[in-house]
């Protein structure tokens, strides 16, 4: 019986007037947090108080059904109940509940603790549909005391190299955390606008950052500057006379990560799941079965399976040719 559906690239619950996440316009979509791959100009939409703001200031107004965490709904006989993700501020989990069956579908999910998003847990269900974006034994990222060790040695080797340090981080999430975390190192911190626009969402849900100033609010000196990563937003740089850069992402333990980036240096330090917390999701939702999609989805899928797991691609691989 399927569950889910995967039909035009987009997702849909089986039997539901419901799509996932969905990039063409739908009637109803849940979105699962407010990242620019996952948003688009549904007729209605599905999510938390935060999202909903967050996309309000990314792309303005829209039909939404507004949901808090634990608050559950009806739709086609079905009941929807969203739970945090851990992701960014307002990313959350979905659980459908129909004739006694529990899906549930993650979207980007992070277990680890954070300073700016509400802690996640696994949640308990029948049928799990999981993003596995680093899901190879590879990715193993460090705590966050580690992540701090390595951005304070950075900054204050860009300091000492006369240079102004500059943190790459998207606009949305990551950059927020790391704000906090720079301010737990006792610097100020100056942002980029599209980052700072970010920022006032998430002042109005309670989350400040008292050490943070606007690009162009005076001059820097000796405090860390936070950028978008593209290239776009990069343009500013020159205002600011010698830099250093650091690359934020999970993908830094991969060993092309800096000439991707085009970063001086690169820290390991992600929103989502590592390899060990997707397992820990997966074995402790209790899922009879488990549907993987995003990163090396086929891949991951036998990982869970040689932890006892029944799990399968939502899409399945390509046929090899024969000849």
């Amino acid at each position: 019986m399927e569950f889910f559906l995967h039909q035009d690239g987009d997702i849909q619950v089986s039997r539901l007037p419901l799509w996932l996440d969905a990039r063409e316009r739908r009637p109803l979509n849940f979105v699962s947090h407010a990242h620019a791959d996952h948003i688009g100009r549904h007729r209605r939409i599905i999510c938390t108080p935060p999202t909903f703001a967050l996309i309000k200031a990314r792309m303005g107004p829209c039909a939404a059904t507004i949901i808090d965490y634990g608050e559950t709904i009806e739709i086609a006989g079905a009941r929807i109940t969203l739970w945090p993700a851990g992701h960014v501020l307002g990313s959350a989990q979905i659980l459908i509940e129909r004739e006694d069956t529990k899906l549930l579908y993650t979207g980007d999910l992070r277990l680890g603790e954070s300073l700016t998003s509400e802690q996640a847990e696994p949640v308990r269900c029948d049928y799990m549909l999981m993003e596995c974006t680093y899901g190879h034994p590879r990715y193993v990222f460090p705590s966050r005391e580690e992540t701090l060790e390595l951005m304070g040695a950075f900054i204050e080797r860009s300091f000492d190299a006369c240079c102004t340090p500059v943190l790459l981080a998207y606009s949305l999430g990551k950059a927020q955390e790391a704000i906090k975390l720079v301010e737990k190192l006792g610097f100020g911190v100056i942002a980029h606008p599209a980052i700072w626009k970010i920022c006032e969402v998430y002042a109005a849900f309670g989350i400040d950052f008292p050490l943070l100033s606007r690009l162009d609010e005076g001059p820097v000196g000796r405090r860390v500057v936070l950028f978008p990563p593209q290239n776009a937003a990069r343009e500013k740089l020159g205002l600011l006379g010698p830099v250093r850069t650091a690359i934020l992402t999970g993908w830094a333990l991969d060993d092309r990560c800096r000439h991707l980036f085009g970063a001086d240096e690169c820290i390991p330090f992600s929103d989502h799941c590592d390899f060990a917390e997707l397992i820990r999701a997966a074995a402790e939702s209790g899922a009879k079965k488990i549907f993987t999609h995003h990163g090396d989805a086929v891949r991951f899928a036998e990982f869970l399976k040689a932890e006892g797991i029944d799990a399968q691609p939502l899409v399945p691989p390509p046929q090899g040719r024969l000849f």
